[in-house]
């Protein structure tokens, strides 16, 4: 019996994929983009959404800040660990 199993046609172009690389044409062709640091170039504030959203029970409470002049301020996201996360703001 042979030790070696017959040669297959591809056989001169194999290289070992790892799931910890790419292959070299994934290189070539990917655009790499810096993700490190969060995009500011917009310099225009973020207004408050208050007058668009859907209100909670009537009358509001005295801490809430219902004018449309009111700058929100992204938090970011509690996880909840249940179905939904909460966005949390600064307004």
């Amino acid at each position: 019996m042979a030790t070696r199993s017959r040669r297959r046609f591809d056989d001169d172009d194999f290289t070992p994929f790892t799931p910890f690389t790419l292959p070299p044409s994934a290189h070539t062709t990917a655009e790499i983009t810096d993700l490190s640091e969060p995009d500011d170039s917009v310099d225009e504030p973020c207004w408050s959404s208050y007058p668009d959203a859907t209100h909670g029970p009537e009358p509001t409470p005295s801490w809430v800040i219902a004018s449309p002049g009111a700058i929100d301020t992204d938090l970011g996201v509690m996880k909840t660990g249940k179905e939904a996360d909460v966005s949390l703001l600064r307004r």
